[in-house]
């Protein structure tokens, strides 16, 4: 038998009680069908991320379904144990996440050089942006911190940021201007409405703005000014970017966002009837 961590139990407990009022909703014809399709998406990232901190998927899928079936949540429960967790997979995945913003400092350094950010949409794109690789980066160091990291790892997730800054700028040297307006767009409008739940349950278990500074050796902004200065002092990144009106083209991306949202809002049907309610029975996992 294995006892999970005080905040594996938490993650636990949170799939367990947002499937309860998943299949609560399935149950109630009155309930909308975006509704149902919320409290799903939020089951569903719950589990993506107790699985990044290494909850064995036996158990994700136990809890998931007990909940579903209306079964009473065990805070003492006890599981059986389950198959080899791959560490260094883990740790990879970590190091994938640290990756991934430092590119978007190289967007957000690159998108500053080129003048795209200017106009009077630059501001409200700009504090997009600013939210997504901020909420991004929080739970980044929350799941690094779930992991309990070592101090070699985490520096080994960050040892080549040198090689991440050339990389990427050289990437971006070759877009165009619509191509990096593109990119920004698609960070800045990043919905992290679905993390809400889960930095609520990770602060609940324990998790602190220290806890995660541990692992996350550079802020987001500290990412956004070295890649500013790899920029400057190599200038053919910003080279490439034709000409275009300045201000527009993030004008132009907020505008399309929003009529894309509306457009397939209004086609979404929110008839869920006929979806099945009953979870798909998981590999047992737990002492019955």
């Amino acid at each position: 038998m294995h006892t999970p961590t005080s905040l594996q139990r938490r993650l636990l407990g949170a799939i367990h009680h947002a499937a309860e009022v998943e299949a609560d909703l399935r149950g109630d014809p009155e309930a909308k069908g975006t509704d149902v399709r919320r409290v799903s998406d939020h089951v569903d990232r719950l589990a993506e991320i107790a699985a990044m901190v290494g909850l064995p998927a036996q158990w994700i899928q136990y809890e998931r379904a007990a909940g579903a079936r209306g079964s009473g949540w065990d805070p003492q429960q006890e599981y059986l144990g389950a198959a080899h967790i791959d560490r260094d997979a883990l740790v990879r995945g970590f190091t994938t996440r640290i990756a991934e913003l430092q590119e978007w400092a190289v967007l957000q350094a690159t998108a500053d050089a080129s003048g795209l950010l200017r106009g009077a949409d630059a501001h409200e794109a700009r504090e997009a942006f600013g939210r997504t690789m901020g909420q991004a980066w929080e739970l980044a160091g929350a799941v690094g911190h779930a992991l309990e990291l070592t101090d070699v790892e985490v520096r080994g997730a960050w040892d080549k940021v040198g090689h991440r800054l050339a990389h990427y700028s050289d990437q971006l040297s070759d877009y165009t201007r619509s191509c990096l307006h593109l990119a920004f767009h698609r960070v800045s409008q990043v919905d992290f409405h679905r993390d809400g739940i889960v930095w609520l349950v990770l602060k609940e278990a324990g998790v602190t703005h220290e806890d995660v500074s541990r692992v996350m050796l550079s802020t987001p902004d500290q990412m956004i000014a070295a890649a500013r200065t790899y920029l400057e002092n190599h200038s053919g990144a910003r080279g490439h970017i034709e000409a275009a009106e300045p201000g527009h083209l993030i004008g132009e991306a907020i505008r399309t966002a929003t009529n894309t949202a509306a457009e397939v809002g209004a086609a979404h049907n929110d008839d869920w009837s006929g979806v099945d309610a009953q979870p798909s029975t998981p590999e047992p996992g737990v002492e019955p």
